[in-house]
């Protein structure tokens, strides 16, 4: 498998599901989005993360074709990734609907989306059934590198008995206040990668839910050292995790912001204390009704 990944994603170009207005076409292409996916693209995004579940793959594929023709870039100079869990039952099909909307004749990057196969509409299939027909369309060249997402130890110990290739990444909720540590170690013994959404949720938490107070001083002090925000703070601090950062926006003057995150570091001791405050509370904002563990 090859391992070209960008270490910022654009989920979406800017949103994780396509909420078009009231009484709309669901599946009708959003304008909006695409531009917006197309602003990402020309300040230096070049990792775009998509899927079955959001509804946004023909936008992406649309927004891709304008960049490609507006730019001196070719298709090899961007990475796409998508993902599918309700049409796991039947792998190759969904594959080639996804490249059909994204028009497109690979895909860098193809992920299960969860392995809560109980939520898989009339699904008879095991957790390795379907890992298994992901590796079959990897070997017919269709997708360069396969992953899953949101799985825990014990899902990858489900898997691991029978997969030929096992899983080059794992796309997790990733930020100081659920920092799954058990699971970074394991993935670190097996030659997972770990890609982490929603890497800015503790600055979007609801104080009834979650107490941030220690954590936003320790992300304050970082941030005036730096000269940066809170939320650039928390993008490095993931980066220097080692982690694939998947992050969204909707407001343009957020993305040269977004792209400058590999441009600054944090000091050593400003991620340890990062680390410890965070560590004092746990804090999931997605999947909460699943098991991990």
């Amino acid at each position: 498998m090859t391992t070209k990944l960008a270490t910022v994603t654009l989920r979406n170009g800017s949103v994780w599901f396509k909420r078009p207005a009231k009484d709309a076409d669901q599946n009708a292409v959003s304008r909006e989005l695409v531009d917006s996916i197309k602003r990402a693209l020309h300040a230096g995004i070049r990792h775009l993360d998509t899927a079955e579940m959001y509804n946004t793959e023909e936008d992406v594929g649309l927004a891709i074709r304008e960049f490609l023709a507006e730019s001196d870039l070719k298709r090899s100079d961007l990475y796409i990734t998508s993902k599918l869990f309700k049409g796991a039952t039947d792998v190759r099909g969904t594959l080639t609907r996804a490249l059909a909307l994204l028009q497109l004749d690979y895909l860098d990057q193809y992920l299960l989306h969860a392995p809560f196969l109980e939520d898989v509409p009339d699904n008879k299939k095991s957790l390795a059934e379907i890992w298994a027909e992901i590796e079959a369309v990897h070997r017919d060249g269709l997708v360069r590198d396969i992953g899953v997402s949101n799985f825990g130890i014990p899902h990858f110990e489900t898997l691991r008995p029978h997969a030929t290739i096992f899983p080059l990444i794992n796309q997790i909720e990733f930020h100081p206040l659920l920092q799954q540590t058990d699971l970074a170690a394991y993935a670190k013994e097996h030659g997972v990668v770990l890609s982490s959404y929603g890497p800015l949720t503790p600055l979007t938490a609801s104080p009834d839910k979650v107490d941030a107070t220690a954590l936003n001083v320790a992300l304050d002090a970082a941030a005036e050292r730096a000269g940066k925000t809170r939320a650039q703070v928390l993008l490095r601090w993931n980066l220097q995790k080692g982690r694939v950062v998947v992050s969204t926006t909707a407001n343009p003057d957020r993305l040269a912001p977004l792209v400058e995150v590999q441009g600054f570091a944090l000091t050593e001791d400003e991620v340890k204390a990062i680390d410890a405050v965070g560590a004092t509370t746990t804090y999931r904002k997605f999947w909460t009704t699943k098991k991990f563990d």
